[in-house]
């Protein structure tokens, strides 16, 4: 079950949270970070005051069984028509701002509106918690800024560090958001020796947690017979970005072996 460490959020239950993220479940069943729904659900049994979560909308986007968690959803439009707004989800921003110019067109239009519902929201806010380096961390280092009082963490969730590290101003934004954030999160000890890299020394250890993002765990797991195929599962968002056509390809001309893949995306056909 997906839990939140005590160490990183307070002990009062009375605390406001506002979650800021650029990808979060549009649907029943959508397969856009269903994680963090399910943090967020585990997250809100804890607290007396309900979560609000904000993300972009899209033409997708619908009541998905948020609220029936007692999550408050905000979905915020960025183009004058939903169905425009391409930036976000699908194969997520990078990929998307690879497929298509006129994506690149949106991203400000996208800032801006993400920037102006996160301040409004933030208001009355106890603790601001942003999924992913950018966009959410930097929108909520600004908002920090407006409400320097507001408890800032930052979950980096990998894909968003690998991007940064590797641009050219990656990694002066990205030691300028980690700088005014509480607390960070990271999903594992890798990601903290490289989070001390790019920081070149300047972070305290004690801002960052390694806390993965888990799933429910069945009951009791199928026993496996010798004579069985070898397996291997897959689990992510069938993007370039998750290099499954290495593992194909890799598995390719070996003998009993079966790889199963529990996800979805844009590159299924090529897949």
């Amino acid at each position: 079950m997906l839990v939140h460490d005590p160490s990183v959020f307070p002990a009062s239950a009375k605390a406001d949270i506002l979650v800021l993220t650029s990808s979060f479940p549009r649907f029943q069943g959508d397969l856009s970070a269903p994680y963090l729904l399910e943090l967020c659900q585990n997250l809100q049994r804890t607290c007396e005051n309900p979560i609000h979560v904000l993300f972009p909308a899209d033409e997708k986007s619908c009541v998905a069984g948020q609220e029936a968690a007692g999550l408050q959803c905000h979905r915020f439009d960025y183009l004058p028509v939903r169905r425009w707004q391409k930036l976000a989800f699908a194969a997520g921003i990078p990929d998307n701002l690879m497929r298509s110019p006129w994506n690149l067109f949106q991203v400000p239009f996208f800032l801006q509106s993400f920037y102006r519902h996160a301040e409004r929201l933030a208001a009355h806010m106890d603790i601001l918690h942003c999924h992913w380096i950018f966009p959410a961390g930097w929108i909520g280092a600004w908002v920090k800024k407006k409400y320097p009082s507001l408890k800032l963490v930052i979950s980096i969730h990998s894909s968003d560090l690998e991007l940064l590290e590797k641009i050219p101003w990656g990694q002066n934004l990205f030691r300028w958001i980690a700088a005014s954030a509480d607390h960070l999160t990271v999903v594992n000890s890798a990601q903290v020796q490289k989070v001390r890299r790019m920081m070149r020394g300047s972070f305290s250890e004690l801002k960052i947690t390694i806390l993965p993002m888990g799933i429910e765990r069945p009951a009791r797991l199928p026993a496996r017979n010798s004579s069985d195929p070898f397996k291997i599962l897959f689990m992510g968002r069938l993007v370039p970005i998750k290099g499954l056509r290495y593992l194909l390809r890799a598995c390719e001309n070996l003998e009993n072996i079966q790889v199963l893949v529990a996800g979805d995306g844009p590159e299924r056909k090529n897949l």
